[in-house]
């Protein structure tokens, strides 16, 4: 199957899908904020971007409605610009998960992130991207056989890693 027309169809379920909205309304109205379909298919759009980005291809929904749950809740996203911020921390994950070699779990990147984008980040979606996950994808990349050899679960999230980091001389990760 071409991989153009792959992608098309991810989109196209994405896209088609006024159940998502809902879905992910649901996940964010407790916190005054909410998307549109036509939100929904700028994310569609981005999410397409992202992966052709990164060289991956993925199925269904993809990270979205876990982006939404994880990110939702957070002090720093407010209506007028949360699709844009949804479109780039899907992008980010993306980035982050090529970056890192598959070496962090879904869940394990996303509650870093979530994390990091509270704490260190201040709610900066530059920060998060440019040092925050960079670091991560490094220290992933560079320490996930020592970290496994030490008995640390990757999918512990960032403070795992981070100490785990700083356990093999490295200096304090802090993230």
């Amino acid at each position: 199957m071409d991989l153009a027309l792959l992608r098309n169809m991810t989109r196209r379920e994405l896209v088609a899908s006024p159940a998502l909205v809902a879905r992910l309304n649901e996940q964010s109205a407790p916190y005054g904020l909410s998307l549109t379909m036509d939100g929904l298919r700028t994310l569609a759009t981005r999410r397409e971007e992202a992966l052709a980005n990164t060289g991956r291809v993925e199925f269904g929904e993809g990270v979205l409605p876990k982006l939404a749950e994880a990110f939702s809740s957070s002090p720093y996203l407010f209506q007028e610009d949360y699709a844009e911020a949804l479109a780039r921390l899907q992008a980010m994950f993306y980035r982050c998960k090529s970056e890192a070699q598959e070496r962090i779990p879904d869940d394990a990147l996303l509650a870093a992130m979530r994390e990091a984008f509270d704490g260190l980040a201040g709610g900066s979606l530059d920060y998060l991207e440019e040092t925050v996950l960079s670091e991560l994808a490094r220290v992933a990349r560079g320490c996930a056989a020592l970290v496994a050899d030490a008995g640390y679960a990757v999918d512990g999230g960032i403070r795992e890693l981070g100490n785990a980091f700083a356990q093999f001389g490295h200096g304090a990760a802090h993230f």
